[in-house]
């Protein structure tokens, strides 16, 4: 799923005649654990409230 993602976060990059660097790669894989942490705490969550 990464790949994919990383793929197209690079194609749109690209088209927009943006550069890839250090700095844009540690912007996505930051924005893509904090996207994934949040989905965990909700999925987590609502996995407590309905087995409560």
């Amino acid at each position: 799923m990464l790949i994919g993602t990383f793929s197209l976060f690079s194609i749109m990059m690209l088209l927009n005649n943006w550069s890839i660097n250090i700095w844009t790669l540690f912007i996505f894989i930051l924005s893509y654990v904090v996207i994934w942490i949040t989905i965990k705490l909700t999925q987590n969550r609502q996995i407590k409230k309905r087995n409560s």
